[in-house]
């Protein structure tokens, strides 16, 4: 069955990104946006992410939240693996305005988070009674986590350069 784009745009889904048993590399090098949010959540590896015309690393336990709309770029090397969550239109208002990219270096966060994307993981495989609901209260608590961890960091920090000014007015533009 061939489900619309714009249906798979607004609708709970996660990916796994990165290297593959066959070789093969997810590839999103090129510059693309989408009609609803993503999460960007790097397991291993490492590489190179251009979110609204920044370029930065990007390592173990990141994430990197991209709102609906805006253009980005993602190096995904041999050794990376990561997910990528879709973020449906009807939960964007749960989630930042802006990109953000936050490095988890608290092994608590870590682990945490990695809980939470499992058991997302597991009720959107289910077919059990609930899971898509399930799947969806997941992702509200991933929200929160997000959320407290953005208020125990300074995302920011990079936005107040000239350069990241000037790419940030550019991007508007386009």
């Amino acid at each position: 069955m061939n489900v619309p784009v714009a249906q798979v745009e607004n609708r709970l889904d996660l990916r796994s990104i990165g290297h593959t048993g066959t070789g093969s590399r997810w590839r999103t090098e090129a510059m693309r946006a989408h009609g609803s949010p993503r999460l960007i959540f790097i397991h291993k590896g490492q590489g190179r992410i251009t979110v609204a015309g920044l370029t930065s690393g990007y390592g173990p336990n990141n994430l990197v939240f991209i709102p609906a709309g805006t253009m980005y770029g993602i190096e995904l090397g041999k050794t990376v693996y990561g997910q990528m969550l879709t973020v449906p239109r009807a939960m964007a208002d749960e989630w930042p305005e802006e990109t953000v990219h936050l490095r988890l270096r608290d092994v608590v966060a870590q682990k945490e988070l990695a809980l939470l994307m499992d058991g997302l993981e597991a009720e959107l495989r289910s077919e059990r009674p609930g899971a898509r609901r399930a799947a969806h209260y997941h992702a509200g608590l991933l929200s929160v986590f997000f959320e407290r961890q953005c208020a125990l960091a300074d995302p920011e920090a990079r936005r107040e350069t000239s350069q990241a000014r000037l790419a940030a007015a550019f991007t508007d533009l386009l």
